[in-house]
């Protein structure tokens, strides 16, 4: 699963990981994921792993998503990382 607020950013890499082989799916921010890695999980499908941005403004996003990630799933596997950009 990739989570980003970045529409264009999202799309990108689940092209990117469904070219690798992967099924990807993308949602907008961490409350978006806890409730689709759940819903994953209850079908006896769950993601192999969760590639999440750190900071998405008005929303859940990485530090406290994977927090409430892992008490869903102690052996979650995840990446959470940010795009941080300045200007020169």
């Amino acid at each position: 699963m990739i989570v980003d607020d970045d529409h264009s950013m999202r799309i990108a890499l689940v092209e990117s990981v469904r070219r690798l082989g992967y099924i990807a799916e993308g949602v907008a921010d961490g409350a978006e994921a806890l409730q689709v890695y759940r819903e994953a999980r209850e079908s006896g499908k769950p993601f192999s792993a969760v590639i999440m941005d750190l900071t998405i403004p008005g929303g859940m996003g990485g530090k406290e998503a994977i927090q409430r990630l892992r008490e869903l799933d102690p052996d979650v596997r995840a990446i959470v990382s940010s795009a941080a950009f300045e200007a020169p």
